[in-house]
């Protein structure tokens, strides 16, 4: 496929006035294919909580088949990023948004460090989406999108995309490579399916923020939940430096229940309208409880490093009358004492 073929990699660079993008077969192909950048046995200074995609990609096939090695900090502050650079450091990985806390990263931070050191600096967008943030403008060298949720606005499209900054040739040219070599391109159907979502993205995420402010609202005066991590809430602790940062707080949040283990089961299987799911942007609400989809078998201890304790749910909220969502999370939490 030619780059002036590539229809959805046009459209979303010229969303985030980038230098050209680039569209995938799926997040996932994305994902792996900015891995490729790097030469095998390089250092890369990741998130300590990434996506489950991104993070088995990382340690369950690059690790083995490229020799890739990976430190992963809480902060990418400085001081954290000059203690664990290494000679053979060659990349800096961040997501706009971390979860479950939904903390911001410091931009400035990661991109002045990676200027300074010739890094490749890369923001994983998927979940604050063009609308609340964009990386080039805050000086990412790349940029990555799952579109399955919110940029195509279902679940049920396949595809990613990445954007190269402008001055990045030699990025350009090895992405551009490495699309066509490894065969993960887009169709055009599929292309024109996401377009078609990310032309209405801006409607759909102020509908769907409007509402997850309510019910962020809403439960963190409920007795029931014991802590909400929501960018719009004064509580949380980036509300100032998100409020500067970024266009809004989003749909995706995580609340921390204060329950029992049985009442945590309790409560999600009283959700009626909530469909479980990790992935997030669709128009349907759904939830997500990593502590048993992801960390089943993790030790108390462990889960509590990762922010993945038993009682964390992940919430999106989506498209249905927002008296709808009120509704059904109210009487979920009411089943319990």
């Amino acid at each position: 496929m030619e780059d002036s073929e590539d229809k959805l990699g046009k459209a979303i660079s010229e969303r985030l006035s980038g230098d050209i993008g680039y569209s995938f077969s799926s997040g996932r192909a994305a994902f792996a294919t900015v891995l490729d950048l790097v030469e095998t046995g390089a250092h890369i200074i990741a998130s300590d909580n990434l996506s489950d995609d991104v993070y088995k990609i990382f340690e369950s096939v690059r690790r083995r088949t490229s020799g890739l090695t990976f430190s992963y900090v809480q902060d990418f502050s400085q001081q954290t990023l000059k203690l664990v650079k290494q000679e053979n450091t060659r990349l800096i990985w961040a997501e706009s948004l971390k979860r479950p806390s939904f903390r911001v990263p410091d931009f400035a931070s990661i991109t002045e460090f990676a200027r300074a050191n010739e890094l490749i600096s890369v923001c994983d967008n998927t979940l604050a989406t063009p609308h609340l943030f964009n990386p080039v403008q805050a000086g990412f060298d790349v940029v990555i999108h799952d579109a399955k949720g919110y940029l195509s606005g279902t679940m049920g499209v396949e595809g990613g995309c990445v954007v190269v900054a402008k001055g990045r040739e030699f990025i350009q040219e090895k992405l551009g490579f490495l699309q066509r070599v490894l065969g993960s391109v887009l169709s055009m159907d599929e292309q024109k399916k996401i377009i078609t979502g990310l032309n209405n993205l801006e409607k759909r995420m102020e509908q769907q923020s409007r509402s997850a402010n309510h019910i962020a609202e809403l439960l963190f005066s409920d007795d029931k939940v014991a802590g909400v991590n929501h960018l719009g809430l004064k509580s949380h602790p980036d509300f100032e430096y998100a409020s500067k940062t970024l266009g809004g707080s989003g749909a995706v949040f995580s609340i921390v229940l204060a329950a029992t283990d049985k009442a945590i089961l309790d409560f999600r299987e009283k959700l009626n309208l909530f469909s479980v799911s990790e992935i997030v942007g669709g128009p349907s609400s759904t939830i997500w409880h990593p502590a048993s989809a992801l960390y089943g078998s993790v030790p108390e201890e462990i889960k509590r490093l990762l922010g993945a304790e038993n009682n964390y749910f992940q919430l999106s909220i989506g498209l249905e009358n927002i008296e709808d969502i009120q509704g059904d999370l109210q009487q979920a939490l009411s089943a319990w004492i």
